[in-house]
């Protein structure tokens, strides 16, 4: 009886805490989340005279994030759900010297506007920080 009693006082607590007691009856998904946004990050990383740089990897969370390497316009783009600020962007030169070496660098994501509304739920909807222009500076030899 006492043991019948501390089980289902044990339920109910787990209950109000937001746990769910799993049954051999229970059919279905329980859901728990937080609020999250997806985030896009567009822009071009150039040389000290403006023109476009290949083969920098460009990254989030210090290089352990989403990744994308410039092509030969400098370009690159980032889909990201995990930022959260002061992140920064991350840049490093991977192709070695092809096009020269370039230092390594951070800079900042940008100013993020949202595009896309949420659902109204968990998901806040879809921001995006594009037209960055990114300067990174030769390696001295």
């Amino acid at each position: 009886m006492q043991r019948h009693l501390f089980i289902r006082a044990t339920k109910y607590l787990l209950g109000l805490l937001g746990f769910t007691a799993m049954a051999s009856s229970c059919i279905g998904r329980v859901e728990y989340g937080c609020p999250h946004v997806d985030y896009k990050i567009s822009g071009k990383v150039v040389n000290e005279e403006g023109d476009p740089v290949a083969g920098i990897e460009v990254s989030t969370h210090d290089g352990y994030g989403q990744k994308d390497t410039t092509g030969v316009d400098g370009k690159f783009q980032i889909s990201d759900s995990d930022i959260s600020y002061p992140d920064r962007l991350s840049l490093k030169d991977v192709d070695g010297e092809e096009n020269g070496l370039y230092k390594s660098k951070q800079a900042p994501l940008g100013r993020f506007t949202q595009v896309e509304k949420g659902d109204g739920h968990w998901y806040d909807g879809v921001y995006e920080s594009e037209g960055l222009v990114i300067t990174v500076e030769k390696e001295e030899n």
